[in-house]
């Protein structure tokens, strides 16, 4: 084979080459990029149908406010009496910072000894509600209690 026909042959192989690989190219883009598309269309129609339940709810709600309970119907705040209701939450007792100083600081420091021994020995607000059986919010409450009253003493330049 001549020189010449070889070099023919090597860059028809090397356009050959670079045509087959844009084309391979061309079909793993399109392909990646399907799925995209599609997830396009489809969260478009979702929120098409979002739109049409929303308004379908308002045109519920206002038939059923024109109207008011039939004569068979239960109206709604009595519907579930004869359910069992859930346990009541556990309430939170604040403290009344309105009687005189001394004796609520002091009065809050006796009633919650324990959870302020915890928290002086670095434990944390999760851990002392854990321990004390108290909820998160109340130990944090009284915690806050405590500084405020800190801040209070400090600024009347009590000990």
């Amino acid at each position: 084979m001549s020189p010449a026909l070889a070099l023919i042959a090597i860059v028809v192989l090397a356009v050959l080459l670079a045509v087959v690989s844009a084309i391979a190219g061309a079909l793993w883009w399109r392909t990646r990029s399907l799925p995209l598309t599609e997830a396009v269309v489809l969260a478009r129609a979702l929120m098409a149908r979002r739109r049409a339940l929303e308004d379908l709810l308002e045109r519920v709600a206002a038939a059923a406010a024109q109207q008011g309970p039939s004569r068979g119907e239960v109206p709604p705040a009595r519907a579930h009496q004869d359910q069992a209701l859930p346990p009541a939450p556990r309430l939170i007792a604040v403290p009344d910072l309105s009687a005189p100083k001394d004796p609520v600081a002091k009065g809050h420091a006796e009633r919650n000894a324990r959870v302020l021994e915890l928290a002086d020995a670095g434990t944390s607000s999760e851990e002392i509600a854990r321990l004390t059986n108290q909820p998160v919010g109340q130990v944090e409450l009284i915690l806050g209690l405590r500084r405020r009253l800190t801040r209070r003493d400090a600024a009347e330049g009590r000990p």
